[in-house]
């Protein structure tokens, strides 16, 4: 394990804490969060940055408004300072995706994205198609990879320029999971045999891994000094992501540390996002993997330069990204 910042941060640091840390790295700044309804992580991300630092813009994504909007009124309670806004997403749908980016791209005051959070997700769903993401020969990708993987990795690449222009520091920052290591990518199945063969916490692994390896390429194909990219487990939080876990009765109602297998709270949870997000230290490890406000080793199959690369053609590929994207000037490893 390679340690940033040991004595300061670790798996009980708060997200408010973090951002209290690198207020310099938050002011003024514009960030953009998917999957901020009430009681999620990246709520309670959008949250400590409100309530400890001043960012000039919050843009938060997800697929139901009214599931934010009591987000919205907190940051404007906290800090009205903060613009905020809102716009609908669901990025198992490639067609809602271009929506949302083309929605923020165009509006009049949005003039940067200095940070993008990629948090939303799905976890341990029964298996459901996404039918507007196939793979060739037209077979739909299951529902953990298109939402977890597949619409993050197309909402970043409609963006990403827009954040290139930003200037030094900008960040991409993946929410991924130490759930990765239930599987590897399945290129010669991704789909589980339509079904066939499906395992859900294999699925979601899956998923997560691809946060990994796509944080990997973003850090193979644009300098870190423009734009650095991350992945990081948060910890188990007791949150609505929970809903499909078993044994899981509903949301936390505060941020109180959870019974049973939740082992922090949700204020614990989001501060390695922020960590990700803020501590301009990290900028010189791009593509590097996160855990408790350090960086961490991950398996192989998770950072392999060539993996990386052949999720990255194929991910283009299903999203329907032809040729090559004006960020992609840097280096390929060999197949």
């Amino acid at each position: 394990m390679i340690m940033a910042d040991q004595d300061r941060f670790g798996s009980s640091t708060t997200g408010d804490e973090i951002v209290e840390a690198f207020a310099n790295e938050v002011n003024g700044k514009t960030f953009l969060i998917t999957g901020a309804s009430a009681h999620s992580l990246g709520a309670e991300t959008a949250l400590s940055l409100a309530r400890k630092g001043t960012p000039a813009q919050l843009i938060l994504l997800s697929r139901t408004e009214s599931r934010v909007t009591p987000v919205l009124s907190q940051i404007q309670h906290l800090n009205p300072r903060v613009q905020t806004f809102f716009f609908p997403i669901d990025l198992s749908s490639r067609s809602s995706v271009h929506a949302a980016a083309e929605r923020v791209l165009a509006h009049p005051q949005i003039q940067r994205i200095d940070v993008l959070i990629n948090n939303a997700g799905v976890m341990g769903v029964p298996y459901a198609p996404a039918g507007e993401f196939r793979e060739r020969g037209g077979r739909p990708v299951e529902m953990h990879l298109a939402a977890n993987h597949l619409g993050p990795f197309l909402l970043t690449a409609l963006v990403l320029e827009r954040m290139r222009q930003a200037g030094v520091g900008a960040r991409v920052v993946n929410v991924s999971s130490a759930a990765y290591m239930g599987s590897g990518i399945r290129f010669e199945d991704l789909n589980f045999s339509n079904g066939k063969k499906y395992k859900r916490w294999e699925a979601y692994g899956q998923s997560k891994t691809a946060n990994i390896l796509m944080a990997k390429s973003l850090s193979m194909k644009v300098a870190s000094r423009e734009v650095a990219s991350f992945s990081l487990h948060p910890g188990i939080i007791q949150t609505n992501l929970n809903r499909h876990f078993s044994g899981f009765s509903g949301p936390s109602e505060s941020n109180d540390v959870a019974e049973g297998p939740f082992d922090r709270s949700p204020q614990q949870g989001c501060s390695t996002i922020l960590f990700a997000a803020l501590d301009p230290q990290l900028q010189a490890h791009s593509g590097a993997y996160l855990g408790d406000c350090q960086i961490q080793e991950a398996e192989d199959f998770a950072t392999d330069e060539r993996i990386a690369e052949r999720l990255w053609i194929l991910s283009k590929e299903i999203v329907g990204i032809k040729g090559a994207m004006p960020f992609e000037r840097r280096r390929r490893p060999a197949l």
